[in-house]
């Protein structure tokens, strides 16, 4: 019987990167300090001047198991999910890997370990046909499920021919992602799960906020979370449609989310506040542009008690996102420890603002 994926036994296991000597696949690290997120981070700047070689490590890129299978067509069609349902793998996939790396019974919660023992643990519940379609069900049924409720409750604005099943298979949003990942928490946590450990998932997100002109029904209000963040639609030179996020005026085209306490945070709050505190292995939900994946950020040995920064990335297509900015920049915040000391004043200076950064827009478009 054809699967739609490896199992744990032929996973097809990909070292992308290594870093250190500086790779050929690395950004350069002045593209890093440009960026309106990273720029304001005081360790990258300050490497920045010295040309140190950031960020550092390795990274490991995973296909486990293939989310377009057509065995997950009656999956789709019993909860109208989204053809591309990449949210509900990830956050089953962040949920397995907690319950398999942090409070299992093999768990490895605090102690550096080596990669290949972390890859062939952390891949064994995601390349299981008996643990990840049913987790990733119970999420679209959970989505599902508050999709429903908000249709009852504002059935006046589903009226046109078609709305409401449009709304019912729309693409996972970021907000619907964060509910689960939150509820998830607070069900770990009545279990006798403590908030230390739960502080170790995450979730980086993209900023939404300049898409909130258009937004509709539920993401329309849930877009004004993201409003501190900043950022505008603009139009580039090449006449198509951009964001600009502007770092002098606090703006951030990248949110850091810490579900155990739904706290939204900047690149720079959670390096100053959490990067250097927060448990090892910590595991997170990546929005990394148009596609939803999960990853697990640990401590490797290396050398003479040496520690090695080192990611493992799980994604459910055959796309290589290894040199791509999303999860190079995830590497940076959450694989790195970033022993950096509270400052009295978190805000950016003037002179030290970077520059604005302005992007082509990702239109994300509704499932058929």
């Amino acid at each position: 019987m054809e699967v739609p994926g490896p199992n744990s036994e032929s996973i097809r296991r990909r070292w992308i990167t290594e870093y250190g000597p500086v790779p050929a696949t690395q950004l350069p690290l002045a593209d890093l300090v440009d960026d309106a997120t990273l720029g304001s981070c005081r360790r990258l700047t300050a490497a920045a001047t010295t040309h140190a070689p950031l960020p550092e490590g390795q990274i490991g890129e995973f296909f486990t198991m293939d989310q377009f299978h057509g065995s997950f067509k009656p999956l789709l069609k019993s909860w109208s999910a989204p053809s591309g349902f990449c949210g509900a793998m990830a956050v089953a996939g962040v949920e397995l890997l907690f319950e398999t790396l942090i409070t299992g019974p093999l768990g490895v919660a605090g102690t550096p370990q080596a990669p290949d023992f972390m890859s062939d643990l952390a891949s064994t519940p995601l390349c299981s046909l008996d643990l990840m379609p049913p987790r990733a069900e119970s999420i679209m049924k959970q989505i599902h499920s508050r999709r429903t409720s908000y249709i009852q409750d504002h059935a006046a604005s589903f009226d046109a021919k078609g709305a409401r099943q449009k709304y019912l298979s729309a693409w996972y949003a970021n907000y619907e992602l964060s509910d689960v990942l939150r509820e998830y928490c607070a069900q770990q946590r009545a279990m006798g799960v403590p908030d230390d450990l739960l502080d170790q998932i995450l979730f980086l997100r993209e900023n939404q906020w300049p898409a909130y002109a258009d937004a509709e029904h539920e993401e329309r209000k849930r877009l004004v979370e993201e409003e501190c963040f900043g950022g505008c639609k603009v139009t580039t030179e090449s006449g198509s449609e951009g964001l600009r996020f502007d770092p002098k005026k606090g703006d951030r085209s990248v949110i850091v989310e810490i579900p155990n306490r739904g706290l939204l945070l900047r690149a720079d709050e959670w390096e100053v506040r959490c990067a250097g505190t927060a448990g090892f292995p910590r595991i997170a939900c990546l929005d990394v542009g148009g596609h939803f994946t999960c990853a697990v950020f640990f401590e490797a040995p290396a050398g003479e008690g040496g520690l090695m920064p080192s990611t493992l990335h799980f994604n459910t297509t055959k796309s290589k996102y290894c040199n791509r900015h999303m999860l190079q920049l995830a590497h940076f915040l959450f694989a790195m420890r970033a022993p950096v000391a509270p400052s009295a004043d978190q805000g950016l200076s003037e002179e030290a603002a970077p520059s604005s950064l302005t992007r082509e827009a990702f239109v994300i478009y509704d499932s058929d």
